[in-house]
């Protein structure tokens, strides 16, 4: 559904800064259905740390250790938190659209029945940029919650003492995290005022300086690509995420193929002429625009070096897979791309995966597709990316 604004101000200018914002909510991360998501994932992670593609505006950084904050003020205990934190974050919903605001707010649609909080969601970016202190999991930090408060408190009746006046606090979140707005919670908004933009271009840019996302956020601001190798600053970009993003768009260009493949596969399975029909016009024009992929010049090994980072283990199976895959791909010929050796390969890999709810092999299963599943290119969390960074620029101020 295409989103829109009413405006009030009728300021064209603010209209359109807010209108680039809104326009990269259409892009949607491909679904794995193949067994790829460790690479994308290492990928994704070392150019934008911190991102998820679940991940919808850039405020809620700034809105979950606000609440967490007021919740310790209010002298919550342990016991109570996990209600309490639901039905902060549940208010919050509602105050977002009493406000006005409908893109990107969690809970638009289930209210008070939302399953995932934002505070799950943005656990673990708020640990990388620095923003959370306290190094352990949700349940682990509300688990601790009061032991965390006596320590602080200890440490306030310590600090009375001369002898312990250079003693560092115990810290939660960033010391330097902005304050929250007074008419916060009850008046939320999800525009970013100047200083929280500028916090948060810093903490990305001071967090993970090494990242690509941190050379953007510093970066003047660009017209919005479809992935990020069509950026048009790419030829700036530091050699190592040039090397990388060079690699991932041959990744995701050979292995748009295997899912059309597969599609093609069900297609067929499901007996659907017109899916026959779509599928293998998209496995056609892919195999035509494969010599662009240039993935005969494109070392694997040196592929396979890059993704394989620690914290991201790439599996033999998924190494072997992609190796086959790739070898055919590197043919550029359309009967053995959807020939016997293809579909072998395609049929191996996800039966492997899911068992005994592949849909290749199980009836029920295959009802559930709805006709095309995994067929969008992989970008590395991209759209994510160029929100937050449309959304710290707009913050700033600053606009193309």
């Amino acid at each position: 559904m295409t989103s829109f604004l009413a405006w009030i101000d009728h300021d064209p200018a603010e209209r359109e800064r807010a209108n680039r914002i809104l326009a990269l909510f259409q892009e949607k991360e491909s679904r794995d259905e193949l067994g790829l998501g460790a690479i994308r994932d290492s990928i994704a992670d070392q150019l934008f740390p911190g991102t998820s593609t679940i991940q919808t505006r850039l405020r809620y950084f700034l809105f979950i250790p606000w609440i967490y904050q007021s919740l310790a003020h209010e002298g919550t205990k342990a016991a109570e938190l996990d209600a309490k934190l639901r039905r902060s974050e549940t208010a919050l919903v509602e105050a977002l659209l009493a406000e006005g605001e409908t893109i990107g707010v969690f809970g638009r649609r289930a209210r008070g029945g939302l399953k995932r909080l934002p505070s799950s969601i943005y656990w673990a970016g708020l640990s990388s940029w620095g923003i959370r202190r306290f190094d352990a999991s949700q349940d682990e930090f509300h688990r601790a919650f009061d032991a965390l408060h006596r320590t602080v408190t200890r440490h306030r009746q310590r600090r009375e003492d001369e002898e312990h006046h250079d003693e560092a606090p115990p810290v939660q979140w960033d010391p330097h995290l902005p304050t929250a707005p007074a008419e916060f919670p009850d008046h939320a908004k999800l525009s970013l005022r100047p200083e929280e933009a500028f916090y948060l271009q810093d903490r990305i840019a001071q967090s993970n300086p090494e990242s690509l996302l941190a050379w953007l956020v510093q970066d003047a601001p660009s017209p919005a690509v479809e992935a990020p190798w069509m950026h048009p600053r790419f030829a700036a970009f530091r050699d190592v995420h040039r090397e990388l993003l060079l690699h991932a768009r041959c990744f995701t260009e050979a292995m748009f193929g295997a899912a059309a493949l597969y599609n093609l596969m069900l297609a067929e399975k499901k007996q659907s002429q017109d899916w026959i029909a779509s599928h293998r016009a998209t496995l056609d024009e892919w195999v035509t625009g494969l010599h662009e992929a240039r993935l005969g010049d494109w070392s694997l090994d040196r592929f396979f070096a890059l993704v394989g980072v620690p914290g991201h283990a790439i599996g033999p199976r998924t190494h072997d897979f992609v190796t086959a895959w790739v070898e055919l791909a590197r043919t550029h010929d359309a009967a053995t791309l959807t020939g016997q050796a293809a579909r072998r390969l395609i049929y191996a890999r996800e039966t492997s995966l899911k068992g005994a709810h592949s849909r290749l092999t199980n009836a029920a299963a295959l009802t559930q597709w709805s006709g095309a599943s995994g067929l969008g290119r992989m970008t590395y969390r991209w759209p994510t990316a160029q929100r937050f960074l449309a959304e710290i620029h707009v913050g700033l101020g600053v606009v193309t």
